[in-house]
């Protein structure tokens, strides 16, 4: 399925030969249908496809796809008032004194 232009509607195939294309857009449009990467990386490793093929209709070497960087891995603490300090060090201290989560929770309250 070309476009108009002459080229396979998808991005990113311009770097594959004409057969790996041929290859790469049926894989393709099995993503475009919502069918799970996981499937699709399955099938093409079922098929003996090249990895190459692999990682462009995955985009596992496009940077512009690369995951954002997980917001609980950066450690950045918010400022507490001294008065919000004193609170979490006395429920710092229950928990220290292994009363249960929900007990401290709830005290919280």
């Amino acid at each position: 399925s070309k476009s108009s232009t002459g080229t396979t509607p998808f991005p990113n195939t311009d770097k594959l030969t004409e057969k790996e294309r041929l290859v790469a857009d049926s894989y393709l449009k099995m993503l475009k249908v919502l069918i799970p990467k996981e499937a699709v990386e399955h099938k093409m490793k079922k098929d003996g496809v090249e990895q190459k093929i692999i990682n462009l209709v995955l985009n596992k070497n496009d940077p512009i796809q690369s995951p954002v960087p997980n917001v609980e891995k950066i450690n950045v603490k918010p400022k507490l008032s001294e008065e919000e300090e004193k609170l979490v060090v006395t429920y710092k201290k229950m928990l220290k004194m292994c009363i249960p989560t929900e007990a401290v929770r709830h005290k919280m309250k």
